[in-house]
């Protein structure tokens, strides 16, 4: 995909460089002395230096493993079933080639509810060498949105035009309006939440910048980010049946040169076997925006683009017939939902939930990748909850 990371590279930097446990430990940090002051930008100051708003995905499993997914979370005694979040699969064919997926939750045809476990680690940055005005170093802290991530659509159920619950489950529904039991539901545990931690980030890994609002945002090289978040995944006794989340405020990645920018987000799956017990690790990451970063991103944004993708590809190896960007400009060859969508201008949609709007992101549906025509999605749509984004099956174009 455009501006995406391989595999290889990602895995040695997630396995690589120890973390400094800050809140978590009950650590206090120094205040540096000597360092650079903040710079003070106007809103949408990294797009308007070429910055884009960028997702990206990682697979790392072993193709036996992805074999013991597709024999199914009841295998037989040959085989033993695969620990890991709640899926079950599926497939289409394109032009004689056949495209199993996985999806999270339960066959919509059989209906209920399926409840998956979550589990949110809070994350902060202490920012090395970067002032304020009064010459404290830059901290930027995840607590100020906790509670509204915890809040938000992603979680706290809403009316739909498919049904009420979580904005992921409504699109999961538009998907499979009509074959669905209407009892169908795949719901997200309230998280358990891990203690907060920090990390510094040593001078030189990052950029800071402040808002004439006065709020900071950071720009960060993302392969010390995924070192740290290694520590973290073997640190925290995460469990393959419940989703981690990694949740951050206006921090962002870019990959390489810091002009790469920027990373909001990412899902990715890894083995997480031990002798005789095959199992998958899924996790995300997501990093709140506050309004004025992106032009067409804000809050939960990011979350919400990573949650759907996961729901509608947990295991990173959903495959799909090359298809083409809305608006022309490159291609992908999988099954992530929010991919097609995040180019376009008008990519949110509002959602109200105890007083505050949020802004998740509509998402492609799976009729659009499997070039359905007409769409058996909830009335005949491509796209969801906006339904007029997407008004035809997408195009077909050699991968890149």
């Amino acid at each position: 995909m455009p501006g995406s990371l391989s595999s290889a590279r990602l895995w040695r930097a997630l396995f690589a460089t120890p973390l400094f446990w800050g809140l978590a430990c009950g650590a206090a940090f120094a205040q540096s002395r000597a360092g650079q002051l903040v710079p003070q930008v106007p809103g949408n100051y990294l797009e308007q230096t070429g910055a884009q708003p960028r997702f990206v995905r990682f697979n790392q499993l072993p193709t036996a493993l992805t074999d013991a997914l597709r024999a199914g979370p009841t295998a037989s005694a040959a085989t033993a079933p695969v620990r890991t979040v709640p899926y079950f699969s599926g497939g289409f064919t394109f032009k004689s080639t056949s495209y199993p997926y996985f999806m999270v939750g339960s066959d919509p045809l059989r209906g209920g509810e399926t409840r998956v476990n979550t589990v949110a680690i809070p994350l902060s940055f202490f920012f090395e060498g970067w002032l304020d005005a009064a010459g404290n170093n830059i901290s930027i802290r995840i607590d100020p949105v906790l509670r509204k991530t915890l809040n938000s659509p992603d979680f706290v159920k809403s009316a739909y035009s498919t049904g009420f619950g979580q904005f992921g489950d409504a699109v999961q529904r538009a998907e499979f309006y009509n074959v669905m039991k209407d009892s169908w539901h795949t719901t997200l545990n309230p998280p358990r939440r891990l203690p907060p931690v920090t990390i510094v980030v040593p001078f030189g890994e990052s950029q800071v910048y402040q808002l004439p609002d006065g709020t900071f945002l950071a720009t960060l090289n993302g392969d010390f980010f995924n070192s740290h978040l290694s520590t973290l995944l073997q640190a925290e006794g995460l469990k393959p049946t419940e989703l981690p989340l990694f949740l951050s405020n206006n921090v962002f990645l870019y990959f390489g040169d810091p002009a790469n920018c920027c990373v909001l987000g990412f899902h990715t799956a890894f083995d997480a076997s031990t002798p005789g017990h095959p199992a998958v690790q899924t996790f995300a990451w997501a990093s709140w925006a506050s309004e004025g970063i992106f032009s067409s991103f804000s809050d939960v944004t990011p979350l919400s683009h990573e949650i759907s993708e996961w729901r509608n590809d947990p295991f990173v190896n959903n495959l799909a017939p090359a298809w083409q960007f809305p608006n022309g400009r490159g291609c992908e060859g999988n099954l992530e939902t929010g991919d097609p969508i995040k180019v376009l201008s008008n990519s949110t949609v509002p959602v109200t939930i105890n007083g505050f709007t949020y802004h998740p992101q509509t998402e492609a549906l799976l009729q659009w990748f499997t070039r359905e025509d007409p769409s058996g999605a909830f009335k005949g749509a491509y796209s969801y909850p906006d339904t007029s984004l997407l008004t035809g099956v997408a195009q077909d174009c050699s991968a890149e």
